[in-house]
């Protein structure tokens, strides 16, 4: 069986990424793998969808040794027929629109795609856990008139978060005191030509002190989560920002709040999510390249990517008779890769 993975760069890609472990347990449990390059699509003449890829070599097994293979740019190198693919795991972020595309052409056809190009698009932005019950997270306004910001702000009486409605890794993230409403106003202003010009203001959780939990869902369930805790002097908890990983546990308000978005990320075809959570609320949920497997890994001692790629797998068998199977034409190879 065959598994692709779409990349933003190849040579860019750490041992710790999810992408990374996701496909070194595909490769052991003897898939064959491919990256294919973000920039890569073209369809032909024949309507054929075909992709640049890069095909993973079955000797591969640690995360370290494909990073390092990456980077010299010593992977095969092929034009693929995307259709011959069993199964297509969506890991560029930020989204662009004409992969969705591609990947709705491919889902159309019958090849599995993970997450599903529509859930995809519904979950880039922070809107996403706007039917969950208000008591599951916290009080939140999202908006471009300054106005509504002004007052929310004012109304909060405390510390509040802002942040845009798209956005990962804590970019462009600020913590306002009640008393900041000039800096809410000029921050508001900076970024109105991005994002559409819309902004999350959010009330700042004192339970954050305790740490941010970030629980990893496949099709709706918890698998696993760990806690990130900041650094010194800094509000946010994002690993690139100095967070540290530490082990954390699901508690009875955990699995309430993964009950609660766990049947719409199953409708929606979100495969994998990552839900942090600070104290008993719902934060933030994010369905675009997902990350925290080798931080679970780390803190708790348990192989959650190969539970991941088990479930993919199993997916793929269950859609295999329900597609026509275009036949087996292997991709046209070359010796060594030229990179991206």
């Amino acid at each position: 069986m065959r598994i692709g993975f779409v990349v933003n760069r190849l040579r860019s890609l750490r041992s710790t990424y999810t992408t990374t472990r996701l496909a070194v347990s595909a490769a052991r449990s003897g898939l064959q793998v491919l990256f294919i390059d973000v920039h890569g699509f073209t369809l032909d003449p024949a309507n054929r969808l075909m992709a640049v890829a890069h095909r993973l070599p079955a000797d591969v097994d640690e995360p370290e040794a494909l990073v390092e293979r990456c980077r010299r740019g010593t992977l095969e190198r092929g034009l693929l027929d995307l259709e011959q693919l069993d199964g297509l795991v969506l890991r560029n972020n930020p989204v662009r629109r004409t992969v969705l595309d591609a990947a709705r052409v491919l889902r159309d056809r019958g090849v599995p795609v993970w997450n599903d190009p529509d859930g995809l698009a519904a979950g880039a932005g922070k809107l996403y856990l706007s039917d969950l019950p208000v008591a599951l997270k916290p009080r939140t306004v999202v908006t471009r008139d300054p106005d509504v910001l002004r007052a929310f702000l004012r109304e909060l009486g405390g510390p509040a978060v802002l942040k845009p409605i798209r956005g990962f890794g804590g970019r462009a993230v600020i913590r306002l005191e009640a008393d900041e409403e000039p800096r809410l106003s000029a921050y508001a202003e900076r970024i109105r030509e991005t994002s559409d010009g819309y902004v999350v203001l959010q009330e700042y959780l004192p339970t954050a002190e305790r740490g941010d939990k970030r629980i990893l869902l496949v099709e709706g369930k918890p698998v696993g989560c760990y806690v990130r805790m900041r650094k010194e002097g800094e509000f946010r908890h994002n690993i690139h920002v100095g967070g540290r990983p530490v082990p954390g546990e699901l508690d009875e308000a955990d699995h309430a709040i993964c009950q609660a978005l766990g049947e719409r990320l199953r409708r929606d075809g979100v495969f994998l999510a990552g839900l942090d959570v600070i104290g008993q609320r719902a934060v933030e949920v994010n369905v675009v390249a997902p990350g925290g497997v080798a931080n679970i890994e780390r803190t708790s001692g348990r192989p959650i990517a190969g539970t991941i790629v088990e479930r993919l797998v199993g997916q793929m068998q269950n859609s295999e008779g329900k597609r026509i199977d275009p036949g087996r034409v292997e991709p046209r190879w070359t010796d060594t890769a030229r990179g991206w």
